[in-house]
């Protein structure tokens, strides 16, 4: 009888040792972390409707649009002030980036949105939308503080950025000499940008 009790206590160790090392495992394979608790909101993290969420970092932004590809769509909110490090975020098609009215300034010179034509799409960036965020570009920056471009490699008139929406964007100066273009569009070769949709930008 007492070596069936051992036994059996043995078999409930050994399965909670199992149990253990199981959860360790997956704790550090996912850094993702979905929404469970009450500090995690869409207010105070990177969240996307996939229920996953992130501190708020330029990469990790681009980190919440890149998680959404496996379902194709949906929408990213920044829940605070946003510090860019000089590598702009790129949207991707039907999806919408809402930064909530945070703030968004930089270490250094750099884009804050750059719709690019990646190789990954093949007709280039649709239906993806902007929105809500007050920018503080650097003193002397001369780049677009949102890009549409085309690079010469995506010279084809199927190449296209159609159909996106940047609005409710502020670009705020200070009494700096200023240089940068609020939006900036640049195409090369035969493609296009057409059918998007620029709203209430305010400089």
């Amino acid at each position: 009888m007492g070596m069936k009790i051992e036994k059996s206590l043995n078999r409930i160790y050994a399965g909670v040792v199992a149990v253990m090392m199981l959860t360790l495992v997956f704790s550090s394979v996912f850094a993702v972390r979905t929404i469970t608790d009450s500090s995690d909101t869409v207010y105070t993290m990177v969240t996307n409707s996939k229920g996953n969420s992130w501190t708020v970092t330029r990469a990790n932004v681009q980190a919440a649009i890149d998680d959404l590809d496996t379902v194709g769509f949906g929408t990213v909110w920044v829940g605070g002030s946003l510090s860019m490090d000089g590598t702009p975020i790129y949207p991707h098609s039907n999806m919408t980036i809402d930064f909530q009215g945070n703030k968004v300034t930089f270490a250094s010179g750099g884009e804050f949105i750059n719709f690019t034509k990646y190789a990954s799409y093949a007709y280039g960036v649709r239906y993806a939308t902007v929105r809500n965020a007050n920018v503080y570009p650097t003193q002397g920056q001369t780049c677009g503080v949102i890009t549409f471009y085309i690079p010469s490699g995506a010279a084809s008139v199927t190449h296209t950025l159609r159909y996106n929406t940047v609005e409710d964007i502020t670009i705020y100066g200070d009494s700096g000499e200023k240089e940068y273009y609020g939006i900036y569009m640049d195409i090369r070769g035969t493609s296009s940008i057409c059918g998007n949709v620029i709203r209430n930008i305010k400089t």
